[in-house]
């Protein structure tokens, strides 16, 4: 029997290399470490090191960042779960988040996310959501630089989250913030620093277009990877009419 201790937007895929990221995003330079290459990971979990798009300089750049945001001005490494997720509802009234969201906005590309529905004995049944549409899609997020005491900066990210809508909806009340081509230069304007100048984009980020299928219980271990994390499953009678079919990885 698994412990079922998932947190809400606590587990993505992206199965794309690199290159393929970095032409799909329109990314001219990465700053990636050769001693630790991208490896293209089917259930990445909190404090997984994964490739993040931000603005710098005026040009799109793909860095390494940890999934769980530390804000610079902590003194200590926080105890405790690590802040993976933002509410865009208070993201800037929280102390955490709200320097990060004026200033420091990225792209976290993915192909799929999974989410836990109720399922039977207390027990959580995990989906993996895909976009039905074509093209890049990536989950809006903020990041921030921390120095430990060490001396060795950090580099970290937390998902934006809404209310689910759309498909994602029947299987959980949040879902992340998730963006398309034409949204991420707005997501990225530094001359964007309010809530409401991202209004019309929450709305566009309603999920409408992506789909479900139900997955191995497997998927709820981090150590589980590869190919299989997307292998449908289907065979309970509860479940009848929310499955879908398998979608290979696409490139974009």
């Amino acid at each position: 029997m698994f412990v079922y201790k998932i947190p809400m937007c606590g587990r993505f895929s992206l199965p794309q290399t690199l290159p393929d990221l970095m032409e799909a995003f329109e990314v001219p330079e990465a700053k990636w470490p050769t001693d630790t290459p991208w490896t293209p990971a089917y259930n990445i979990a909190p404090s997984s090191v994964v490739p993040v798009i931000v603005l710098f300089g005026g040009r799109r750049l793909v860095v390494p960042m940890q999934w769980g945001l530390i804000p610079h001005w902590e003194s200590h490494p926080p105890s405790g779960k690590p802040q993976i997720n933002a509410r865009f509802e208070t993201i800037d009234q929280k102390a955490t988040f709200r320097d990060a969201f004026k200033k420091r906005r990225a792209l976290v590309p993915l192909d799929s996310f999974y989410e836990w529905m109720p399922g039977q004995k207390d027990q959580k049944v995990p989906f993996r959501i895909y976009p039905g549409h074509d093209g890049p899609t990536a989950m809006a997020a903020i990041w921030d630089a921390w120095v430990g005491p060490l001396g060795v900066r950090h580099f970290t990210f937390a998902v934006v989250t809404m209310d689910a809508a759309g498909g994602p909806a029947a299987i959980h009340s949040r879902m992340p913030v998730l963006l398309r081509r034409e949204d991420f230069s707005t997501w990225l304007n530094p001359t964007l620093n309010l809530k409401s100048d991202f209004e019309s984009l929450i709305q566009n980020s309603q999920g409408s277009s992506w789909k479900s299928y139900r997955v191995s219980a497997q998927v709820n271990k981090p150590s589980f990877e590869g190919p299989d994390c997307h292998h449908e499953e289907n065979d309970l009678p509860m479940f009848a009419g929310i499955g879908r079919e398998t979608r290979e990885p696409k490139r974009f």
